[in-house]
């Protein structure tokens, strides 16, 4: 998986876009980004997609490839703001997103 969110603050199919464009195989699913996420913090104790106090300095999730439907809208799950408290899984309301501190994790072609 790659360490950096590409596309932070693009849209949803933007950040598609992106991916593809990069030669990746597509965006991670919500369990992988979790798994990887205490796996780093394990390892070598650092916050990864964190929180302002993580890695990144600042709030950062990864849009996942599960999406959750709220009313009639599907919207992607969104994994990350790892803190003392620890990883967050939310959703925005609306399906095209883009905030800051919203990226994509992306799983890599070998």
């Amino acid at each position: 998986m790659r360490k950096e969110v590409i596309g932070r603050a693009h849209l949803d199919r933007e950040q598609r876009e992106l991916l593809r464009s990069a030669n990746y195989f597509g965006m991670a699913h919500a369990v992988d980004v979790a798994a990887v996420i205490f796996a780093i913090n394990r390892h070598n104790n650092s916050r990864w997609l964190g929180n302002y106090t993580g890695a990144e300095n600042r709030w950062t999730f990864a849009r996942c490839v599960e999406k959750v439907v709220f009313g009639k809208i599907k919207c992607s799950l969104h994994v990350g703001g790892f803190s003392t408290m620890g990883v967050t899984v939310s959703f925005a309301t609306y399906p095209i997103t883009a905030s800051v501190s919203i990226g994509t994790a992306a799983i890599r072609k070998f």
